[in-house]
């Protein structure tokens, strides 16, 4: 979409926002609480490291910084340094490929490189790989042969949280937005495609204990009776490659999966195992200040797409970084750890495809298995 029909499309969303109604009225929701202990939370499976990726991975080409990772269907794996402000692609063996991109202002290139260089990459549905720069407001998308098709300028003075926006299968850019007591998720089409209003006049939190993080001394300025409402750094939003969104509120631990294909087929429920409960539960009893998530973050399988995972992070022991696997029902399927050693980086998973399990660790991206 040019310039000219993105602009027509920011102007109407003030009136589509106050014209439409919730997608889902509550009768469409299914809502799954409490689902029931299991035993998986007592039998932890082994991830084992099978690859690193870091260093010099071809001629004249290195991985310094890595930020985020995607992989295409044909199971070709992209990696955005932000040490450099491109991408480097790899086969389905590891094999390094080629890269793309550069700092500049011109089509296809980055605002800039360093440590706080933060680009989100992912392969829509539609198969066309989108990078979203931050620090430029804007989206730019790829071709997996790293041509470049088109960009798209986001305004930021409309107020809307663009937090990491996905795509669907038409190659729609899904955004998030955030006005009083009503979360809407929209299309690049001002379609509006995820309405929830709540009625609620306090935040949603797993535990009552939850506080906003604050620098001591700060406590004071926390609004008494502020609106139900939920900040962008509270949602995880993926979508998967057959069309199901995924919402995911780390307060309160509660997840909303929704079918783009049948929007009244959404799904509503508390992912609550009732171990990690406790040692989060634990864990926050212990701050004086801050915000303790149970789960973040949320990483559809890119293999089994009745499944997903959750980021648990460290388990109590402190040695290992937990990932709890769960189907779309809710129902716990199975917890993986992977081994911490004192002082050694801990390992960020950001993606599941080809079996394997992909995590970011300070300059490298290290492979797993199980």
């Amino acid at each position: 979409m040019n310039n000219n029909r993105f602009t027509v499309f920011l102007l109407t969303l003030s009136v589509l926002f106050t014209a439409s109604l919730p997608v889902f009225p509550s009768s469409y929701i299914k809502v799954i609480t409490d689902p029931p202990p299991n035993l998986w939370e007592k039998n932890f499976k082994l991830l084992k490291k099978v690859r690193e990726i870091k260093d010099q991975v071809g001629k004249d080409e290195y991985l310094f910084l890595p930020y985020s990772i995607a992989m295409d269907r044909n199971n070709n794996l992209f990696i955005y340094d932000r040490g450099q402000a491109k991408i480097l692609v790899f086969d389905a063996s590891f094999k390094f490929i080629k890269s793309f991109g550069a700092v500049g202002a011109g089509p296809g290139e980055f605002s800039g490189s360093g440590k706080f260089s933060s680009v989100p990459i992912q392969i829509g549905p539609d198969g066309k790989l989108y990078a979203y720069d931050h620090n430029a407001n804007k989206v730019l998308v790829f071709d997996t042969d790293g041509k470049f098709v088109r960009q798209i300028k986001i305004n930021p003075s409309l107020g809307f949280n663009f937090k990491d926006p996905t795509a669907d299968k038409s190659g729609n850019l899904i955004f998030q937005e955030f006005r009083g007591d009503s979360l809407v998720i929209f299309s690049e089409k001002g379609e509006i495609l995820f309405s929830m209003l709540n009625k609620e006049k306090e935040k949603e939190y797993l535990f009552a204990e939850n506080k906003i993080f604050l620098r001591p001394g700060q406590e004071d300025n926390i609004p008494k009776n502020e609106p139900f409402s939920y900040d962008g750094s509270e949602l995880q939003m993926k979508i998967t490659a057959n069309s199901k969104l995924f919402l995911y509120f780390t307060a309160a631990a509660t997840l909303y999966i929704v079918d783009l294909n049948d929007r009244k087929n959404a799904k509503k429920f508390r992912i609550w195992p009732e171990e990690a409960v406790k040692l989060r539960k634990a864990e926050l009893e212990k701050m004086k200040f801050g915000y303790a998530c149970l789960f973040s973050p949320i990483i559809p399988d890119g293999d089994q797409s009745d499944l997903f995972y959750v980021d648990f992070g460290k388990n109590k022991d402190r040695k290992s970084e937990c990932l709890y696997r769960l189907n779309l029902e809710g129902n716990l399927m199975g917890v993986l750890y992977i081994p911490i050693t004192e002082g050694s980086a801990t390992p960020m998973i950001l993606l599941k495809q080809n079996n394997f399990f992909f995590a970011r660790e300070d300059d490298k991206v290290v492979v797993y298995q199980e």
